[in-house]
């Protein structure tokens, strides 16, 4: 069972996992903790991964008479993946290391995206689930 504390402890760790290697990569060379920032990342959202997979399946049900809203942040979900699998594909080591600056600015947009996501999780998905005293 998830409660909100959970909730926002987990999406608190992934920002701050996403915070900080947006600042590594702004700060510009040398990106000594680049990979490991990467992998932390990456790690967190994984952890974070099937407890949110849970609650969105509850979702689903709650919110059936207001499918847009969970279609529109469930589809939101599917495009912020995409972005991050096509951006994980296209800055291998050599391509970050050729084009820091272009490297840091697609991470600010992936993490600006990311946190508008986890905004509209928290506000219009988990928030009403919480109100409602349901549990995943």
């Amino acid at each position: 069972m998830m409660r909100p504390g959970d909730s926002r402890r987990s999406h608190e760790a992934i920002r701050a996992a996403a915070y900080a290697l947006r600042d590594c990569v702004r700060a510009g060379p040398p990106l000594t903790d680049l990979g490991r920032l990467r992998m932390n990342l990456a790690n967190t959202v994984r952890e974070h991964l099937p407890t949110q997979q849970g609650w969105n399946k509850e979702a689903r049900g709650y919110f059936a008479d207001r499918m847009p809203t969970y279609e529109r942040i469930m589809e939101e979900d599917r495009e912020l993946r995409l972005r991050y699998s096509d951006h994980i594909r296209r800055w291998s080591s050599n391509a970050i290391a050729s084009d820091v600056p272009t490297y840091a600015a697609d991470v600010a947009a992936l993490v600006d995206r990311l946190d508008r996501y986890l905004r509209s999780l928290e506000h219009e998905l988990y928030k009403p689930m919480f109100e409602a005293g349901i549990e995943a």
